[in-house]
C-alpha cells in the first residue's frame, strides 16, 4: 500500500499528504550521495550476509548434526532455522524502503539456496528453510 493511501486511511487531508510528500522529496533530494548509496546497497549486503550463512550452515553444521541422534539433530536444525528467518527477518523489516517483492525474493533466495547447498541433507534442509520462513508466515499472517 502506498504511502498516500496508509496516510489517507488514517486521516489525513489531501492538503496535509501533499505537504508531507513535497517534504519528504525535498528531504530525499537532498540527501547526501554515500547516504543514497547506503541505503540502497543494504539489502544486497543483507542477501550477502543470508548467502554467507546458509553456506556456514550447509557446510559446517549439517554435517556435524548428521553425527548426532535423529531427534537432536531435527530440533537443533529447526531451532537454528528459526533463529536465522527471525534475524534475518527483524532486520529486512527494519528497512523501510522495501517492498512485498523483496521480502519474496528473499524468502525464495534462502530456501533454494539452502536446498541447492545441502542436497546431501536434504531432511535437515527442508527442516532449516520452513523454520526460516516461519517468522515469514507469521509476519504475513498478523498484517
Amino acid at each position: 500500500m502506498a504511502l498516500r493511501e496508509r496516510l489517507h486511511d488514517k486521516g489525513w487531508t489531501s492538503a496535509e499528504i501533499e505537504h508531507a510528500m513535497y517534504h519528504m522529496n525535498l528531504a530525499e533530494q537532498r540527501k547526501h550521495p554515500f547516504v543514497k548509496f547506503t541505503e540502497s546497497s543494504t539489502y544486497w549486503l543483507l542477501m550477502l550476509a543470508v548467502g554467507v550463512t546458509i553456506l556456514a550452515f550447509s557446510e559446517l553444521m549439517f554435517p556435524f548434526l548428521a553425527a548426532l541422534p535423529m531427534s537432536i539433530s531435527v530440533v537443533t536444525v529447526a531451532i537454528i532455522g528459526l533463529m536465522v528467518g527471525v534475524l534475518f527477518g527483524h532486520v529486512l523489516h527494519d528497512l523501510d524502503n522495501l517492498t512485498h517483492n523483496h521480502h519474496y525474493f528473499t524468502l525464495a533466495f534462502a530456501a533454494v539456496l539452502t536446498i541447492v547447498l545441502a542436497w546431501k541433507y536434504i531432511l535437515f534442509a527442508i527442516i532449516f528453510v520452513v523454520a526460516f520462513s516461519l517468522q515469514y508466515v507469521y509476519h504475513w499472517w498478523v498484517k
